[in-house]
């Protein structure tokens, strides 16, 4: 999972660097539609498109405040242009409400399947996800970490 969101980042990237005008993320979801029907990359086909999308978004997000600092625009430090990805690195995946789920303690992640994670803390209440990140170490197959935002309606506020 991880290195297929890497490898989405990687291409997108170097398709934006190739490019004369920075193309949006509507044209970036086309082309990632498009390269899973060849042969090179039908292998993406395999793990959910959720993350893929994500890195997609998260790669539009990373040219705009790239532009933005440039501009003055955006506040704090000055933000570099986005960079490749790297095996060598601790990778993620970002989940969308529609690609994992939690019941009963456990975590079902589309088209891997249920995992029993070893939860650190209980839930406060039953949330209604936003989004949930994986974390692995690129030395281990294993789940590392899951960080899920949520919104506890009775409290009113965002808990991480």
């Amino acid at each position: 999972m991880y290195g297929c969101v890497r490898v989405v980042w990687n291409d997108a990237l170097a398709f934006c660097k190739q490019s004369e005008k920075l193309p949006g993320y509507n044209k970036l979801s086309a082309m990632l539609t498009q390269a899973k029907k060849t042969q090179e990359r039908k292998w993406l086909s395999d793990v959910s498109s959720v993350p893929l999308q994500q890195s997609l978004r998260h790669l539009d997000v990373a040219y705009k405040n790239f532009f933005n600092s440039l501009k003055g625009k955006r506040k704090g430090k000055k933000v570099g242009v986005p960079r490749f990805k790297k095996k060598t690195n601790s990778q993620s995946a970002e989940f969308t409400k529609a690609g994992f789920s939690i019941k009963d303690g456990v975590v079902y992640i589309a088209k891997i399947g249920n995992i029993k994670p070893i939860w650190s803390r209980d839930l406060p209440s039953e949330p209604s996800w936003f989004f949930g990140t994986f974390y692995g170490e690129p030395s281990s197959k294993s789940l590392k970490a899951l960080l899920c935002r949520h919104f506890i309606e009775n409290i009113g506020h965002n808990c991480l």
